[in-house]
């Protein structure tokens, strides 16, 4: 199920976007729409629980940009989609890592295209659930709460949100449980790379911890950061 924002004065700008998301996304998901005529009554109940935010720049009081603002302060994920009658104001979106605009009148056609880049970015969001064996059972995690994997002789050390967990395994086991966004900087390294800080001709900083990054994986490990970096992990 999708939960969407509409903060938008105008009840028939409103109908229209409602009416083109239920179009586009009733297609593949049940959606349900709420909606609201100013910013601060979306902010009095604003929680992180929204999949889109949809919002008009020319709001009576606060407008959209600084409900952005104010929104990033809570949420840095939430996709933020404005809707205005002038392009220039919606460039100043991208201060506020906007996913995209859209320019009124609304028509459906492009609002399709901007909407697949959006289900594009949602599919890229889910989380995938990783399942480790330790000795006191097995243990979920979400992917994105994983840093990175260290293997030593016949155990797994996993550094995450939660502390290092241990696990019995080989580094080719850590490779087959963990999704592709893992790529190995060593030969005793797998390293998630939404979580990397900086990368040096020698190392890798991720989350503040510096590991090796070895000449024989250098070469696969930039490329898998680049295609992460450009959405096109394989």
């Amino acid at each position: 199920m999708l939960k969407i924002s509409i903060v938008e004065d105008s009840d028939k700008d409103f109908e229209i976007i409602k009416s083109h998301v239920e179009n586009f996304f009733n297609r593949q998901n049940e959606v349900v729409i709420d909606r609201f005529e100013n910013a601060e009554l979306f902010l009095s109940v604003f929680s992180k629980n929204y999949n889109i935010c949809f919002f008009d720049i020319e709001l009576p009081g606060i407008n959209g940009l600084d409900l952005a603002r104010k929104i990033r302060e809570i949420d840095e994920n939430v996709p933020i989609i404005f809707i205005t009658n002038m392009a220039q104001f919606a460039i100043q979106g991208y201060e506020v890592n906007a996913l995209d605009y859209i320019i009124k009148p609304l028509k459906y056609g492009d609002f399709e295209m901007k909407m697949k880049k959006v289900d594009k970015f949602l599919k890229q969001q889910e989380s995938t659930q990783v399942a480790i064996q330790t000795r006191d059972g097995v243990q979920i995690f979400k992917e994105e709460d994983i840093y990175f994997v260290e293997v030593y002789k016949h155990y797994l050390n996993f550094h995450t949100k939660r502390g290092e967990i241990t696990s019995r395994g080989t580094m080719k086991n850590a490779e087959q449980i963990l999704p592709k966004n893992f790529a190995r900087s060593g030969i005793s390294f797998l390293i998630n790379i939404r979580w990397i800080d900086k990368v040096t001709p020698n190392s890798v900083i991720v989350n503040g911890v510096e590991l090796p990054l070895t000449r024989l994986y250098k070469n696969d490990f930039l490329k898998k950061v680049s295609q992460f970096v450009s959405g096109n992990v394989k």
